[in-house]
């Protein structure tokens, strides 16, 4: 619970102090398959996304110039990531799913997402 809370407060630092505005700012946990989204999983594997930043295990990725996609709640940026040192460009895709969820495409990895719940 303790990193969720830590999580939460990241979300406030990426933000610079105010309110995060981004239509898919939240904590995520990653959700595979048709399987239930494991909550316990936010405390360990909690995906951050708040406004032009992106943070999940040891990559950071900073976003600009958001496209909104026609007919779609999604949205294509521009992306800088790091890992481990390494910097890579590429696009970065984050939609909502028909179910609720979250979809993450970067140039690391692609994966679903679940919200987490943050106490507050």
């Amino acid at each position: 619970m303790r990193r969720v809370l830590a999580a939460a407060a990241g979300l406030v630092a990426f933000s610079g102090g105010i309110a995060v505005s981004g239509p898919f700012d939240g904590v995520y946990v990653p959700h595979p398959g048709q399987r239930a989204a494991d909550q316990a999983g936010c405390a360990d594997l909690a995906i951050l996304i708040a406004e032009d930043r992106l943070r999940y295990f040891d990559v950071s990725c900073t976003l600009a110039n958001p496209v909104q996609i026609r007919e779609m709640d999604a949205l294509l940026f521009d992306g800088q990531c790091t890992l481990d040192g390494t910097a890579k460009a590429g696009r970065v895709l984050i939609r909502r799913t028909a179910s609720g969820d979250v979809a993450l495409v970067t140039p690391f990895m692609d994966v679903r997402l679940a919200g987490c719940a943050v106490a507050g």
